[in-house]
């Protein structure tokens, strides 16, 4: 009955109890085919007994666990937008980027959480951010996933710095990944007639949509003017240069590069339009791309810090955390409604 008729709310565990021998092992093999249990009752015993405490004592747990997790989630906050970051230099930027961030946690995620309210010409977003455990493509697109599953914004932003190709940028300037790739990604083989080895890159190239690249290659001479000005004020770090936004081709790699042979060799033969590295563009892109629940425009804004070469100069880390931070919140109102 329990199972042929729709008509009856079934249970969620079911437990068979007997004493009888007859007809018990033909009974319980009927059992066994739908994962239920059927206990022989002993009266010298109290197995029997002990199997159904401790079946109850699971499913009354388990129920429980439920519960909270539903009551977690009717608790979650909806965002707009998510911000992330991989290294504390960024983080910091975020921080102090003078939004008044609340914090969230959740149960059994070590992920740190702040969410505030931005507003703009009177229209307020809900806006989060968040960083990576650890640097890298995998860490990027886990903190992706979980924020998509958790609180689904409907962009996601990852700012920073990166290493820019000399020549083509110069320190301090923005790169907006118009596409990114894994530069890794394809097969190493010994080379004929060598002693070495040969890599054949395999590309799978991902990119921003048309509405946001069309936005972010507009003229930005006067709000990146301000973005320099304000950081002068505020620090001791004089930057005179104006800052210039290239949208273009980003890298991701699973190592920081300080061999510019590396990249004239391997990296650059892969798309000649390169215009920088980084280790986490792709894997946000990818995840975002690909997720389950719902599609989200990503947009990685990272700032030129060094050129991936051994000269690596720290006093761009921070000013580059930071331009890259105020460039996409004076966009963001602009980059969700151009792809709403």
């Amino acid at each position: 009955m329990i199972t042929d008729l729709d008509s009856i709310n079934k249970p969620g565990h079911i437990i068979g109890i007997t004493a009888h021998n007859e007809n018990y092992e033909e009974i319980k093999k009927e059992f066994d085919k739908k994962l239920w249990h059927l206990i022989k009752y002993d009266k010298l015993s109290i197995d029997w007994k002990t199997s159904i405490i401790g079946k109850i004592i699971y499913a009354y747990e388990a129920k429980e666990r439920f519960l909270e997790y539903n009551k977690i989630s009717e608790k979650r906050i909806q965002v707009d937008c998510a911000i992330l970051t991989a290294v504390p230099n960024e983080w910091n930027q975020l921080l102090k980027c003078g939004l008044d961030w609340k914090e969230y946690t959740e149960l059994n995620d070590p992920t740190q959480y702040f969410y505030s309210d931005f507003e703009k010409n009177g229209e307020i977003l809900h806006v989060m951010i968040a960083k990576q455990s650890q640097m890298g493509m995998a860490a990027a697109s886990m903190l992706t996933t979980k924020i998509i599953n958790k609180f689904s914004p409907n962009l996601i932003c990852m700012v920073g710095i990166a290493a820019g190709r000399k020549g083509e940028v110069e320190l301090g300037d923005i790169i907006v990944a118009n596409e990114s790739w894994d530069y890794g990604s394809g097969k190493i083989e010994p080379e004929e007639g060598t002693k070495g080895i040969m890599f054949s890159p395999e590309m799978h190239q991902l990119s921003i949509s048309a509405a946001s690249r069309e936005l972010l290659s507009r003229d930005y001479t006067d709000i990146l003017y301000q973005i320099r000005k304000k950081w002068n004020a505020r620090n001791g770090m004089e930057v005179a240069r104006d800052i210039k936004i290239h949208v273009g081709a980003l890298a991701s790699g699973a190592s920081v590069v300080q061999d510019e042979g590396l990249v004239k060799n391997y990296i650059l033969p892969q798309n000649r339009k390169l215009l920088g590295l980084d280790m986490e563009t792709y894997g946000v892109y990818y995840a975002a791309q690909n997720a389950s629940t719902k599609k989200v425009e990503a947009i990685s804004v990272k700032a030129v810090s060094d050129f991936a070469d051994p000269h690596k100069n720290n006093d761009y880390q921070h000013y580059g955390s930071f331009i890259s931070t105020q460039f996409v919140l004076a966009n963001m109102h602009a980059l969700l409604r151009n792809n709403s």
